[in-house]
Parts: structure tokens; sequence; C-alpha cells
């Protein structure tokens, strides 16, 4: 249930998404994984493991990891630090959100390859990720690693079915995908 979504700012996010998302998409959320990598070095395998804020699912798209960043957040274009300022003002540094968004996106693109589509060298559908901040609103220069048009702040939440729609468009890497069928959804 949503109502037991602990941290609020995810929680508005998965009402919204919900809400305004056409009915055959998918929501996960707090989305667990583990993958062992080959260390070459050390050689042996190495376990490591993630968590995708949200993964959406679109049938017509494909899908859209989503990081959610809740509090006043601000980038450091300076020195590419990302920060959390308390209500007393003072800084805390966070974890990049486009790095942790990208990460898990990948992850899931090469696990869905590996597992589903072993013979083909790209996927047939959309996948790639944003950044939600929804108690605060993004301003200043992007991060290198991100562009404006995946960075969604909190007056993007009353639109959020519409902009993430828009930015699977984005992600399209070819434009004569096909739906995901049932079987790919799973």
């Amino acid at each position: 249930s949503i109502d037991e979504i602990p941290l609020k700012p995810e929680r508005d996010v998965a009402k919204v998404l919900i809400e305004e998302l056409p009915q055959d998409c998918i929501v996960y959320h707090s989305y667990s994984w583990l993958s062992a990598d080959h260390n070459k070095r050390e050689k042996k395998d190495t376990l490591h493991e993630g968590e995708a804020d949200f993964v959406v699912i679109h049938p017509e798209y494909g899908f859209l990891v989503i990081e959610v960043k809740g509090g006043h957040v601000e980038f450091d274009s300076e020195n590419h630090l990302w920060f959390r300022i308390n209500s007393q003002g003072q800084k805390k540094q966070i974890t990049d959100p486009f790095e942790q968004a990208r990460k898990n996106t990948y992850y899931f693109k090469n696990k869905i390859q590996k597992i589903s589509f072993p013979d083909q060298q790209s996927l047939s559908f959309c996948y790639g990720y944003a950044v939600i901040l929804p108690d605060c609103e993004f301003s200043g220069q992007p991060p290198p690693a991100a562009d404006r048009s995946i960075i969604l702040s909190a007056n993007d939440l009353p639109f959020l079915g519409r902009r993430v729609q828009e930015i699977f468009k984005k992600w399209e890497r070819q434009s004569d995908r096909g739906r995901l069928s049932k079987i790919e959804l799973n």
C-alpha cells in the first residue's frame, strides 16, 4: 500500500505516479537487486547491491528508473557534489542521484537483455532514468551527467504522468519500437 511507504517524498511520488500514469503501467517501489560481478584483479566474484526508488514499466515505451531525493537539495557545480540542506541551513553531502539512477538502469537493462533477449545486441524498447526532487525546485546548471529534461521538481508533481511519458520519449533510441508484451512485462 502507498500509505505504508515510510518516506514522505517517495510516498508523494508513488501516489502521483499511480494516479497519473496509464493503468497498464507497472510501478515498482524500492526495488532491491544483487549482482555478482567478476573481479579480475582479485580473481573472484564480488557481490554488488543496489536499490531503485521506482521502476516504471510502460508497455508503450519500456522502463524508466526514478531516483527520488526529498528535502531541499542542491548541486554544487564547482565541486560536482550534491547536498541536502536541513531547516537550520546546514549542508549534508548526499549520493549523486543521477549516478544512482544510471547504475540501476544499466543493471536492469543488462539483466533483461541477458535473460530475455540473449541473442539481441540491443533492446527493442526504451530504457532510461530520471531524478525527482519533490520538495524543492531545481535551478542552475544541471550536472554533466544529466540533462534538464530528466530532472523533475516539486512543480512537476501535478503533471508527473505527462512528464514521465515525455522523459520516455527523450530516451527513445529507435522510432520503430513495438509495445512490450505481457510476457516481456513480467
